[in-house]
């Protein structure tokens, strides 16, 4: 609290306001107190910067930078393999072509001409009339085919093996006379014409 005095009948103006010893005190001890909160602050703030130097600020940015680098690399690797060997929901127009011949072939049961048009790959693999056993027994148990509804198409790009260039492994899901299955045909692409190499049918009747 801060005192004053005023004479009334002096006519002087009153004295300016004298503190007292008490608040001389407090007014020190608060300077204290303030003194040593600025003290302990840069204290904490030094040490702050000590704790966090700019070396490791630089090794934790380049790391980030590193594994960001990893992982665009990783990315275009996966895209250019995809792009070798991807499926895919849709064929070609010249592949479902010759899928919609050798579907008609086979309806009309001509399977020696399917044999004769094939690949040199389906001739390796079985003779004429091995062949034309196989069709006769998928027929016998299945049936004509009414209907195929398109699982998926897998383009290859093979640079050896069986199937060495270009070949489509094309999946249906179709419709027997008598049962359902999948059918599976495989084209690989020689002088600019797509052949049959293979023709699998999986069906829970054939077994």
């Amino acid at each position: 609290m801060i005192s004053s005095e005023c004479s009334p009948t002096s006519g002087r103006k009153p004295a300016f306001p004298t503190p007292s010893l008490s608040e001389l005190g407090l007014t020190a001890s608060l300077k204290g107190l303030q003194s040593g909160i600025n003290r302990t602050t840069q204290s904490i703030s030094g040490l702050g910067r000590r704790a966090c130097p700019r070396w490791f600020v630089f090794v934790r940015q380049y790391s980030i930078r590193v594994f960001a680098c990893a992982l665009f690399l990783l990315i275009a690797i996966t895209s250019f393999a995809c792009a070798s060997n991807h499926g895919s929901q849709t064929i070609p127009p010249e592949v479902e072509s010759a899928i919609g011949a050798i579907g008609d072939e086979i309806a009309a049961e001509r399977y020696d001409k399917i044999y004769n048009e094939a690949s040199d790959l389906w001739r390796q693999d079985a003779t004429l009339e091995q062949s034309i056993s196989s069709f006769k027994t998928l027929r016998t148990k299945l049936g004509p085919v009414e209907n195929r509804i398109l699982q998926s198409a897998t383009e290859k790009q093979n640079s050896g093996g069986p199937l060495k260039g270009r070949a489509y492994i094309v999946t249906y899901k179709t419709k027997f006379q008598n049962a359902e299955g999948m059918e599976t045909f495989t084209l690989v692409e020689r002088d600019g014409r797509w052949l049959l190499a293979r023709y699998f049918v999986n069906s829970t009747a054939l077994k």
